[in-house]
């Protein structure tokens, strides 16, 4: 499409991760030679001057970045674009359940959704039928500068996640009704049966199981409080693939809140950087310190996490579960994948002495580019 007005909306996100994205695709548009401008939907301002702003500058084209159902609904109304030709590029950063409320509305068909992970477009093309286009993001490096050679990075090992206790999100789950109490805790176990099957896979092959059906909706319904289950599945493999660096003698280095509830705290080689967390600016700052990175992104196996983006994109080796699409799409000069303990130990220790390799992949310009050629 010929476009050169571009309008990016984001929302506040706890780490500042959508207004890192935003300014990074900002950036790019800019340097394509494009006019661009971010509004912030969580700041100061009404839906009427929302609505008033769009309208005035006129764009050519919108991305948005984890924004609500209503800001999404307000962008996808016919009457508010006064039947324009303004396409929408949508980003999505969680699993579409949790936003069935929007996804099941009405919309016209100049709305584009793109997933990191291939499971997340899959469901929307199985749960979300009037979703007009749905597609997976290809790998891209993102513009780092300030990258630090590999010889001079005096962290080892870092991790860039939160965590939150397992018992904790335990006792939560326990203290849902019942019935879904029951469902989290077999879908739980499947998962821990199957660390490379789909959470709502899972939860869809545990409801045959004991015979009980539901519709589409109320599939939607429960996998929207498959939330904490997902939470306890990452908590369990944060402390355990934690536990197991600490105890082998790996210098660790981990930012985000609650490291200081970790079991395990009395190993000094666990090293704490903001306790509170790091934002993302901070934290890929970070990434540009370190030898490699670590990234648990089980039962999301189909598709690039951006967190591997990252520490690709700082020059930074990335240690990482198994991934059937990595060999495919990126290839494995800069990804340690395991599956087993000792092969994730053994590919921690190549990625902290291993060089890192300059990749030929696609920048973010180049993927920017394709989608809106594409539209």
């Amino acid at each position: 499409m010929n476009a050169s007005n571009i309008l990016i909306l984001f929302s506040n996100s706890p780490y500042h991760e959508q207004h890192y994205y935003a300014s990074a695709i900002s950036s790019c548009l800019e340097q394509l030679s494009y006019n661009v401008t971010l509004i912030n939907t969580d700041l100061d301002i009404s839906e009427s001057a929302l609505q008033a702003a769009i309208l005035q500058l006129a764009p050519d084209l919108i991305f948005t970045l984890g924004l609500s159902g209503f800001h999404l609904q307000m962008l996808g109304d016919d009457l508010f674009l006064n039947g324009a030709y303004c396409p929408c590029v949508h980003l999505l950063t969680r699993h579409p359940a949790y936003d069935a409320e929007y996804l099941s509305q009405r919309m016209n068909f100049t709305m584009f959704f793109y997933s990191y992970f291939t499971e997340y477009a899959t469901y929307i093309e199985r749960f979300f039928k009037r979703v007009p286009s749905v597609a997976v993001l290809p790998f891209y490096q993102l513009p780092v500068t300030d990258i630090k050679s590999f010889e001079d990075r005096t962290i080892d090992l870092y991790y860039p996640s939160s965590y939150i206790p397992s018992e904790d999100i335990l006792s939560h789950i326990k203290a849902l009704p019942e019935v879904f109490a029951n469902i989290c805790l077999n879908v739980i176990q499947s998962m821990q049966d199957n660390t490379d099957t789909y959470l709502h896979k899972c939860l869809a092959d545990y409801l045959d199981k004991i015979h009980f059906s539901l519709s589409d909706n109320e599939f939607n319904e429960i996998m929207q409080t498959m939330q904490l289950v997902e939470l306890y599945v990452k908590s369990l493999s944060s402390e355990h693939y934690i536990a197991l660096l600490l105890e082998n003698g790996y210098d660790v280095t981990v930012s985000g809140e609650n490291w200081n509830q970790f079991l395990l705290k009395s190993h000094t080689n666990l090293h704490i950087i903001g306790e509170h967390g790091l934002n993302c600016y901070e934290a890929v700052d970070t990434m540009c310190n370190s030898k490699a990175i670590l990234n648990l992104q089980f039962h999301k196996n189909s598709g690039i996490h951006p967190r591997i983006i990252s520490a690709l994109s700082s020059h930074a080796n990335c240690v990482t579960n198994e991934n059937r699409q990595i060999s495919e799409i990126i290839g494995f000069d800069n990804i340690f994948t395991f599956k087993t303990d000792e092969d994730f130990l053994h590919q921690t220790d190549l990625a902290i002495h291993h060089p890192f390799t300059d990749m030929s992949t696609p920048s973010l310009s180049d993927v920017l580019s394709d989608i809106i050629n594409n539209i």
